[in-house]
């Protein structure tokens, strides 16, 4: 992601602490079913752990697997990337990377192995997950400019002294409520998703909880993986509900 040490605007207009850090993943399995909170069982996928910059110290144990939320059609061929802090949903066999900051501030980075790194803006494949639960200017960056409504929620009269700005043309915006929201960035459009501009639709998602911060999650891969976008955006959005 190019992440830079400090509390500095990166990758678009994301605000992050990190480290620049290096994809390297372990997979590990076990397992096939978990159930929810009502008994009900929920399909699995294995646990990748990407390296990560964990600022807080010894990053805890991850399980090596976990359940997928937001009721997946299917969970063939995916993987949980994690930084011992979040998870993000994409294809399987992914390089990966992330950071946790000291206040909890975290973010993931996943694309295709071999290629290098996409850029915000760019014509590669990937997904993309950032997290703050402490911050409200960092989570009121989340929610800006396509969602500038749910920003002033999070961050009341904020937006006097840093607008939200505009969305480029062709964005498409879908509120789903006061505290989510879903977003597109046709192929060539430079948009808020991360990344975008390529040959691919950017599909994205916005939400904040109260008691868990808020997050922006971009999923940017071929038609063919349309499918994963959705298992990806809805488990996000569940999490963090």
């Amino acid at each position: 992601m190019g992440w830079l040490i400090g509390r500095q605007r990166t990758r678009g207009r994301g605000v992050y602490v990190a480290a620049f850090v290096t994809a390297s993943c372990v997979l590990v399995a076990s397992g096939a079913v978990a159930s929810d909170a009502s008994g009900n069982a929920k399909p699995t996928v294995p646990v990748v752990v990407c390296r990560t910059e964990y600022v807080p110290g010894s990053p805890p144990a991850v399980p090596t697997r976990i359940a997928i939320d937001g009721s997946p059609s299917s969970v063939r061929g995916l993987a949980a990337y994690t930084n011992h802090a979040t998870y993000l949903i994409a294809p399987a066999g992914m390089a990966c990377k992330g950071e946790v900051a000291q206040d909890g501030g975290a973010n993931l980075i996943v694309w295709q192995r071999g290629k290098p790194e996409p850029r915000a803006h760019s014509h590669a494949e990937g997904l993309t997950l950032s997290q703050e639960s402490a911050w409200v200017g960092c989570m009121y960056s989340l929610a800006c400019p396509m969602f500038p409504s749910l920003a002033n929620r999070i961050y009341p009269g904020f937006s006097q002294a840093v607008p939200c700005g505009t969305p480029p043309p062709r964005e498409q915006i879908r509120r789903q409520g006061p505290d989510r929201g879903r977003f597109s960035d046709p192929p060539g459009v430079a948009g808020d998703g991360d990344p975008s501009g390529g040959p691919y639709t950017a599909e994205g998602a916005v939400g904040y909880a109260r008691r868990k911060g808020a997050f922006r999650i971009t999923c940017t891969l071929p038609a063919g993986q349309r499918r994963i976008c959705r298992a990806s955006l809805n488990d996000a959005t569940a999490r963090y509900s």
